[in-house]
């Protein structure tokens, strides 16, 4: 919205300009021609701007509706993750990372959407505490696939990885190693409730130190969702 303000209030400040000098008689051919381009650039920069903030404000609602409800609901995966990933733009904005998905069009589930927005979340958040330096940019990947009545989500980044001594840890309540700097123990542990006990599935991590982590995550669509 920074932008689309900055837009609003040069071409403001133009328009003034524009309309004195036309009072005053000394609008001249030149001036209004550069008035009329920078209003069009002007313009599209604050649409472009508003349609975003449109579609960040819709992701909230949807987001915070589906998490609200306990109720099943058929929705589109690949496009759950999109918005979920919508809904933390202004935390990845500062980061600056880049996130990758991959999953086929058509996999359509009869499910709880505010788990996976949980899921999704909690792991983002997570990896944007704990896998990389300050200033570091990475990859976060997110693989979807519906394989034998079976729904795997491969959740990855490339970031500085978990030590093996904390990889038996991580699930219990409360465990960080970034308490006072973000970390609180408990999104990890959400995670792995929610999958084991809400969606009846599995979750397993792997990682090596600097070689980043990884999230596997199985839910049977009998249980979990229908597809």
């Amino acid at each position: 919205m920074g932008t689309g303000v900055t837009a609003a209030s040069y071409l403001e400040q133009e328009t003034h300009t524009i309309i004195n000098q036309f009072k005053a008689s000394m609008l001249k051919r030149s001036e209004l021609d550069k008035y009329l381009n920078a209003a069009d650039d002007a313009t599209k920069i604050i649409l472009l701007n508003l349609k975003r903030a449109s579609e960040l404000i819709s992701s909230f609602k949807k987001v915070a509706v589906d998490r609200s409800s306990d109720a099943k609901q058929n929705f589109n995966i690949k496009k759950y993750i999109g918005a979920v990933i919508l809904s933390l733009r202004p935390q990845l904005k500062k980061a600056n990372h880049h996130i990758v998905v991959k999953c086929d069009d058509y996999i359509d589930l009869i499910s709880y959407p505010g788990d996976f927005s949980h899921i999704i979340t909690n792991l983002i958040i997570n990896t944007l505490i704990h896998a990389y330096p300050s200033g570091i940019q990475g990859t976060i990947t997110i693989d979807v696939s519906h394989q034998n009545d079976k729904l795997k989500l491969i959740y990855s980044d490339d970031g500085i990885g978990i030590p093996e001594k904390h990889l038996t840890k991580i699930f219990e309540p409360f465990f960080t190693t970034r308490r006072g700097h973000g970390g609180t123990g408990l999104g990890l542990n959400i995670i792995y409730n929610i999958v084991t006990q809400n969606l009846k599935g599995k979750i397993l991590c792997t990682s090596q130190p600097n070689k980043g982590v990884t999230f596997t995550i199985t839910i049977p669509t009998e249980n979990g969702g229908t597809l």
